[in-house]
């Protein structure tokens, strides 16, 4: 499976006693994600990680559904000085 991020996807991981999230800023959406890609998301950026098979197959999803961008969406509109 040829599943991997080459930079840093515009997200924000968050985690607590009942679970792990992901916080997709492009789509504005919260998600539960399973411990093992909390993980991988969470160290991509410092290091060369090595994912299992679950864990690759579950990211490719994600982007498939058009989460972890590295781009950030421009939003449009004047704004006051």
């Amino acid at each position: 499976m040829d599943t991997y991020i080459n930079k840093s996807p515009y997200i924000h991981l968050m985690k607590n006693s009942s679970g792990y999230y992901l916080f997709d800023i492009n789509k504005r959406d919260i998600l539960e994600i399973p411990q093992n890609v909390y993980y991988y998301l969470d160290l991509i950026e410092s290091e060369d990680v090595i994912a299992d098979d679950d864990t690759l197959h579950y990211i490719e999803v994600l982007k498939k559904r058009g989460y972890l961008k590295e781009n950030r969406n421009r939003v449009g509109g004047n704004f006051p000085n």
